[in-house]
């Protein structure tokens, strides 16, 4: 599983519609890999009210950025941190039940690992959480 952020979708006003224009994707894992992530949701942030430091799993490849998910009171969701690299997502345990139904679509050995998820609902200023196996939307 690769965690990277995109800073510029729009490729530098090429694409002025693209949207988001800013995101961290989660791409090219298998289903081992997201029933792992799925699990970790699960047990630290739905059961618990821990944090899961997505780019220290070890079955995560972080390219250019790190992300935190931590168990919050009201959904803040990923704000885009001073340093551009070091980023948060602060949701709460009802949302975070959602993402990790969302990831346990692609935990199937028998899922064709098509198609993609937006795993919380991201305002204008936020930024947005994409789970890909082909890291496309």
């Amino acid at each position: 599983m690769k965690l990277e952020y995109l800073n510029d979708i729009t490729a530098g006003g090429k694409y002025p519609l693209a949207d988001p224009d800013k995101l961290i994707r989660l791409y090219a894992f298998t289903p081992l890999e997201a029933r792992e992530l799925c699990r970790a949701i699960g047990e630290q942030l739905v059961s618990g009210h821990g944090r899961v430091e997505v780019h220290g799993l070890n079955f995560v490849q972080a390219l250019n950025c790190t992300l935190t998910l931590i168990a919050a009171d009201k959904n803040e969701g990923i704000a885009l941190p001073a340093d551009g690299k070091n980023f948060r997502c602060l949701l709460t345990r009802e949302a975070y039940t959602t993402m990790a139904s969302l990831v346990g679509h692609f935990a199937n050995p028998g899922h064709a690992l098509i198609g993609y998820h937006w795993l919380y609902v991201a305002d204008e200023e936020q930024v947005d959480l994409l789970l890909s196996p082909r890291g496309t939307w």
